[in-house]
């Protein structure tokens, strides 16, 4: 795909659109079609959540969703949380810090150590 880089007042101009938005020339043509990547992204994670949430273990991204209310609530609440993400390793040892039983710390050491291989960088 190419790319045009946006100068400064390009680029404040371009942020301030909240969902897609046509970019006009001066005479009024439609010369792009421009959808804000971040805010897109957050949408469609509230969506998913409030779907999830909602008891439905499948998400259909085309939809409107059932309840917009707790979608924008949701959106808002990620925003707000500045994007902190964590990674799978992360995950799995915060559950096997909080996980008693025996068996199943054994599982999510094997999936942690496993991960931990993976993605292992050899230096020399």
């Amino acid at each position: 795909m190419s790319s045009i880089t946006a100068n400064q007042e390009m680029l404040n101009m371009l942020r301030q659109a909240t969902g897609p938005v046509d970019v006009l020339s001066a005479d009024g043509d439609v010369i792009a079609h421009l959808t804000p990547v971040a805010k897109q992204s957050t949408r469609h994670k509230a969506r998913a959540i409030a779907a999830f949430i909602a008891g439905k273990h499948s998400y259909n991204p085309f939809s409107d969703g059932d309840d917009p209310a707790a979608v924008d609530a949701i959106e808002q609440q990620l925003i707000a949380s500045n994007g902190k993400t964590y990674t799978l390793v992360e995950v799995y040892e915060h559950l096997l810090s909080i996980t008693p039983e025996p068996l199943w710390r054994d599982q999510l050491q094997k999936l942690i150590d496993r991960l931990k291989e993976r993605d292992r960088c050899d230096t020399q």
